[in-house]
């Protein structure tokens, strides 16, 4: 598609780092008006090349008085005066402008972030639809503000603060606003742009992606010879059944698409594909069968990244093969392979400006963007490559792809090597993921929620659990089921699945998945200790002892492992068992309350406290991964290699005096951790507040435990991971027992997050601390004085930033 073939006319937005910036793509698209991005330090001839109607700076988290802020290039404002180009400035973009042009920017004296309320105080331009005085809600996130305008400018709209909102240089057509108008926390956001667009640029909303079929069906005619073939590489997705579908459209006969099984693909997918493309589709296809040929290659191999670079080499070698082949069927060598990548993959792909950085960070290199070899013989043709996920479904719709299959969710390239968290020739870590993952797909599909999910997929995880099935002791895989909710791609958030459907899944993969019995790892990871000794803890551990017994373990004793109702709730009390010696800290309890040894007692907690342990260690592990490649072998020993654990068996006693059908055990709080795993008996209570502040019930499920992210990881990740905020809430009437493992690091340790973690040009959220220092923060011995255990690490080490 050739940006200049655009009727509408092209709205430009010159990327300077924002994390909203592809929002600002989405949102003039929506409109029905074409945009691109590219990278804000482009030469001044990218940015004419394409021929703008109208350009957007975004924002960035840089400052313009920064040595190695970024900026457009020189002549950039002249070329845009001389040419009828209107220029938007959003958040930093408004103050690039601004200093460029001969203001002031400074520290501004009050900082703005998150919703702020603006007032008008010019009706025109920007703001012509409104009256002075008018006000809205909109979503700030900047440090430095605009002191001082440029001749020529006027201030349009003010904070609440005073700080300038909106600025304008209509005879110049240059405008600015310091507030982020692209994202939903701006309520009139959408009503400013359109109004920018239509009514100030004079833009027209005809767009059309049947518009875009036309124009890419005129490039490929033109890019591809009237006597040249094609190969389309077909992965079963979407995207490339689409480009393949819109290539075909355009030459006929002359592709020759070709359908490559690797041996690492979802249950069933060959044949579900092939039947798609032979009966719907009407595509020439050939299956090549290289499933030796890939897993052969990837013996062995464990880092993602490196899985993904050989899946990359071996497909070109098979398209290479391929077109030999073709070559000496058809006496001349097809040219081109067709390629379904998207614009986000071209995004993703980007250096981000003012890093210093030649590349981005790696988010893909496969064989789509990035990872072709240098001397490929095949020239690419990706005819979607300036579109999004969700216009590549209305350009499917239009070319006739059934809809069931539009609606397939993303599968990535390198297919299930990269949801094999480990060597996937090593035992039947494949079958056992195809197998779980076709029974969480078609439960989706079954409880009629597949369309509301992005995608949904299975994760085999490196590590076993110790679990019981039947009367014997298991040993064996760990899965892990995702879904999330996004509109293109770009952003995700997870979706909320209703409890009894987690419940059912788990129950159905268990039952019917060999290798993984029993050990699931959803919001609820399946592992534990044996069935009969669990359940035989609330009777040891009624706590029915007198007052004086429990005291002679609580804050006054030299043991002190008991803590008594008046230090975090009136209804919660609990025992404290601490490791690496579970054994030895039981015993010690156990003689004050029962005043003589009871073994089996002592022996559940050290068992359970040393899997435990072992099982957050893999935690952990996983948890670096999900941070960045290879961050479990870079940060696990050297910050979490003298971790320690300890157990917390509560028990809830609810109120004689209080006639309410529900009390609050334990109010809301967070955990003091780097890791929480927490067992429920049947009466449950546990909820979590979900991040619109309602409260989620967290059910308990057999054999079930519930993993959450504590304080200390929080703040050592910089904010990445959240604690989840919780409660404990009696629904009935009568004791309720948990058993609780604490993850944590030593006292001594500082926490502070490393500077691969923070990430370039991300600001720290917390002050480095000492771990002690903040447990006793937190810690209240005082009758009656509970107000500190809602406190959390912002509270303690939080800084007010980005």
């Amino acid at each position: 598609m050739d940006p200049k073939a655009v009727k509408s006319g092209l709205v430009l937005i010159l990327d300077f780092g924002s994390q909203y910036t592809h929002l600002i793509t989405r949102r003039i698209r929506s409109l029905s008006v074409f945009s691109l991005c590219i990278s804000g330090t482009s030469p001044l001839s990218s940015i004419t090349s394409l021929n703008p109607k109208v350009v957007i700076l975004s924002g960035g988290p840089h400052s313009v008085h920064s040595d190695d802020s970024p900026s457009f290039a020189d002549g950039f404002i002249e070329w845009a005066q001389s040419n009828g180009v209107f220029v938007l400035g959003i958040c930093y973009g408004l103050q690039l402008v601004v200093q460029r042009l001969g203001g002031d920017v400074r520290v501004g004296e009050k900082q703005e972030y998150g919703r702020m309320e603006i007032e008008v105080e010019n009706s025109c331009g920007l703001f012509g639809g409104k009256r002075v005085g008018d006000r809205q809600v909109v979503w700030m996130s900047h440090g430095d503000e605009a002191a001082r305008l440029p001749n020529g400018f006027e201030v349009v709209a003010r904070s609440q603060q005073g700080a300038v909102a909106a600025v304008e240089d209509r005879e110049r057509r240059l405008y600015g606003l310091q507030y982020h108008p692209e994202v939903t926390h701006s309520p009139e956001g959408m009503e400013t742009l359109r109004y920018f667009l239509f009514d100030i640029c004079g833009l027209n909303a005809c767009w059309k992606m049947e518009d875009v079929m036309d124009e890419e069906i005129k490039v490929i005619n033109n890019t591809v010879g009237p006597e040249d073939h094609v190969i389309c590489a077909l992965s079963g997705g979407v995207d490339s059944t689409v480009a393949a579908t819109l290539v075909h459209k355009a030459i006929g006969d002359r592709l020759h698409c070709i359908f490559v099984d690797n041996g690492l693909l979802r249950y069933k997918e060959r044949e579900r594909v092939m039947k798609t493309f032979e009966r719907d589709l009407h595509l020439p296809v050939t299956c090549v069968d290289a499933t030796d040929q890939f897993l052969s290659k990837l013996k062995g191999v464990v880092d993602p990244e490196m899985k993904r670079k050989i899946i990359g080499k071996e497909f070109i070698c098979i398209f290479d093969a391929f077109a030999q082949e073709l070559e000496h069927k058809l006496g001349k060598k097809p040219a081109f392979l067709v390629q379904g990548t998207l614009y986000p993959d071209v995004i993703e792909s980007c250096p981000p400006p003012g890093t210093g950085r030649t590349h981005s960070h790696t988010i893909k290199s496969h064989h789509n963007v990035g990872g072709l070899p240098k001397d490929m013989k095949l020239k690419l043709i990706e005819p979607l490559k300036l579109l999004f996920k969700d216009e590549v479904r209305q350009l499917g719709r239009i070319l006739g792809v059934p809809e069931p299959f539009l609606k397939r969710h993303p599968f990535p390239g390198p297919g299930l090597a990269v949801r094999v968290l480990g060597d996937v020739t090593e035992g039947n870590a494949l079958d056992i993921l195809r197998q779980v993952d076709e029974i969480f797909i078609q439960s989706i599909k079954d409880a009629g929620i597949y369309d509301s999910i992005w995608q949904a997929f299975a994760v085999f995880l490196p590590v076993k659990s110790v679990g019981v099935q039947g009367d014997q002791r298991t040993h064996s895989h760990v899965v892990a089921l995702r879904a999330v909710t996004s509109q293109d791609g770009m952003t995700a958030d997870w979706y909320c699945f209703e409890h009894k459907f987690l419940d059912d899944v788990a129950r159905k993969i268990c039952n019917n998945v060999r290798g993984s019995e029993g050990d699931i790892f959803i919001v609820l990871l399946r592992s534990g200790p044996n069935d009969e000794k669990k359940l035989s803890l609330p009777g040891f551990l009624s706590m029915s002892y007198w007052m004086y017994t429990k005291l002679k373990l609580g804050p006054s004793s030299c043991i002190k492992t008991y803590t008594p109702h008046f230090i975090a709730s009136p209804y919660f009390e609990s025992l404290r068992v601490s490791g690496l010696d579970f054994s030895a800290s039981a015993k010690a309890s156990a003689n004050e309350l029962f005043s003589q040894e009871k073994t089996e007692f002592s022996e559940i907690l050290e068992e359970y406290g040393n899997n435990m342990m072992n099982l957050s260690k893999r935690i952990t592990e996983v948890i670096l991964k999900s941070l960045g490649d290879g961050y479990e072998r870079k940060f696990y020993e050297s910050e979490f290699g003298n971790c320690h654990g300890y157990m917390r068996i509560s028990n809830y006693t609810p109120p004689d005096d209080v006639e309410e059908s529900e009390v609050e055990g334990l109010g809301m709080h967070t955990d003091m951790s780097c890791i929480t795993i927490v067992y429920q008996d049947e009466l449950g209570g546990l909820q979590m507040r979900s991040k619109d502040g309602k409260w989620m019930d967290i059910h308990p499920c057999e054999n079930s435990l519930v993993v959450n992210i504590g304080d200390l990881m929080q703040a050592w990740s910089n904010g990445r991971l959240r604690s989840s905020e919780h409660r404990v809430l009696l629904k009935r009437l009568r004791n309720r027992f948990s058993l609780t493992f604490f993850w944590c690091f030593e006292d001594e340790k500082v926490v502070l997050a490393p500077d691969e973690v923070v990430g370039v040009g991300n600001s720290r959220i917390y002050h480095p601390f000492v771990c002690l220092d903040y447990i006793k923060f937190r810690e209240s011995n005082e009758v009656g004085n509970f107000e500190k255990i809602g406190h959390t690490v912002k509270d303690f080490a939080g800084l007010k930033v980005k």
